[in-house]
């Protein structure tokens, strides 16, 4: 069985995987269609991928294709969303690093993965919210002569794509990453921190840039021998 210290130590992982996790969906189809002769792919920042049999297939960038009164919309209601997911997943590979290299506290750490996990969940509500909203418009000049008054959603035509479903997965890994990171508690060695102090006062100054294995202030186990910081009281290491 794992020692709470090896769970606390790799924990930046699943923050790591979290942010690559959101990164990659980025790059993926928000919503798409593949039915019969007609094969659409639609990216949340603005990508647009269209086969249709007998009429060939190609790119093309949603603001410049037409009718713009409807492709304008459906470009700007996936933007904002767009840029906040690539922002959250680039914010949470920072800070797994960040971990991973003991550069600060780790609360201070498992607080921003909590507030990036939630954001890319803003994120993508904002966004299903809004394409909902512009395709349902869409969807209707589309087939306004056949619908007779039924309303059609997007949902029920296109599938949702990795981009919408893997910031949602992202987002939990990294908030239960950051809530570990914040509860689990390290094992700490069985250690007099005032002798440990007095101990390292009566060093030599020369023989006091070490890299110590327990922190000098409060007396937490190190777990990055190139941590400046402890990751529980934020004591400077003189290393």
């Amino acid at each position: 069985m794992r020692k709470v210290k090896d769970i606390k130590k790799y924990i930046w992982n699943s923050i790591l995987i979290g942010g690559i996790l959101t990164l990659l969906s980025f790059f993926t189809p928000a919503f798409y269609v593949n039915l019969y002769q007609v094969e659409e792919y639609f990216w949340m920042w603005g990508l647009h991928y269209g086969d249709i049999t007998g009429y060939g297939s190609a790119f093309a960038f949603i603001p410049l294709e037409e009718p713009s009164r409807y492709m304008i919309p459906i470009f700007l209601a996936g933007l904002f969303p767009a840029l906040l997911l690539l922002i959250s997943s680039i914010m949470l590979i920072v800070i797994a690093i960040g971990i991973r290299n003991g550069k600060r506290d780790l609360k201070y750490y498992g607080n921003r993965s909590i507030g990036w996990g939630i954001t890319l969940i803003l994120a993508s509500v904002i966004f299903i919210v809004s394409i909902s909203i512009t395709m349902n418009s869409f969807i209707e000049y589309l087939f306004y002569e056949y619908l007779d008054g039924f309303t059609l959603d997007i949902w029920d035509v296109y599938n949702p794509g990795f981009a919408v479903i893997g910031p949602f997965i992202g987002a939990i890994i990294a908030i239960i990453g950051g809530i570990a990171i914040k509860t689990i508690k390290p094992r700490e060695k069985p250690i007099r921190i005032q002798e440990l102090k007095k101990f390292i006062a009566t060093m030599p100054e020369e023989n006091k840039i070490v890299s110590f294995k327990y922190c000098p202030e409060c007396g937490q186990e190190l777990f990055h021998k190139e941590g400046k910081f402890c990751s529980s009281c934020g004591y400077e290491l003189k290393i």
